[in-house]
């Protein structure tokens, strides 16, 4: 993706255009810039223009990103692929379903729940 934060950002904004120009949204990201990573070892995005409602809507794109970029057959990226693709299912369900779920959705919402948190854990701390 890059050697630097500046690389990465230019990658993943390249991305970002590129897939919202084949998925018409409704809410999309604006542009990252490197005042919208907020670290606290992790990176999060952060910043008066990136708002829940973006950020939800925008799982789709994470998934498409994560399974474009995160191809090593290693612990961590088959992680960062499995999460991205549960949180997009995760906010696919919630939409979809009247406010009181059927018991099946209940359970199926369950179930992504729990791979969500075992592929984070496997995720594990970055390193210092």
């Amino acid at each position: 993706m890059g050697r630097t934060i500046a690389d990465r950002l230019l990658t993943v904004n390249r991305f970002m255009v590129e897939w919202y120009n084949s998925h018409p949204p409704t809410h999309r990201l604006p542009e990252l810039r490197p005042n919208n990573l907020k670290s606290n070892e992790w990176y999060e995005l952060s910043g008066p223009a990136i708002k829940a409602a973006k950020t939800r809507a925008a799982a789709p794109l994470f998934k498409d990103f994560a399974a474009r970029y995160f191809t090593e057959p290693t612990g961590t990226d088959t992680a960062v692929v499995e999460v991205t693709a549960r949180y997009a299912e995760f906010y696919d369900l919630l939409y979809s379903c009247p406010m009181f779920m059927a018991d099946a959705d209940v359970l199926r919402l369950r179930g992504i729940c729990e791979v969500i948190g075992v592929q984070v854990s496997r995720i594990g701390r970055p390193k210092p």
